[in-house]
């Protein structure tokens, strides 16, 4: 897994209202494809948006997948 790109913000002390992060994978096999896709969704669908709307009642996850092989 690489991380490819992340954006938001203004400054580093500054919250953000929207950030974003993209990620690739490059799998051996498709198993080791749907294994780390579930893992990121599951790990975006559970821990986080809770954590994060502590703090602000608004926060969200969205995932997409934009490629496949």
């Amino acid at each position: 897994m690489k991380l490819g790109r992340m954006d938001g913000g203004t400054a580093g002390t500054v919250v953000v209202g929207f950030a974003s992060t993209e990620w690739e994978l490059q799998p051996v096999t498709a198993a080791d494809d749907e294994r780390a896709i579930a893992g990121m969704r599951e790990f975006c669908n559970s821990t986080s948006p809770s954590a994060m709307r502590k703090a602000h009642g608004g926060a969200n996850i969205e995932t997409s997948t934009n490629w496949r092989v």
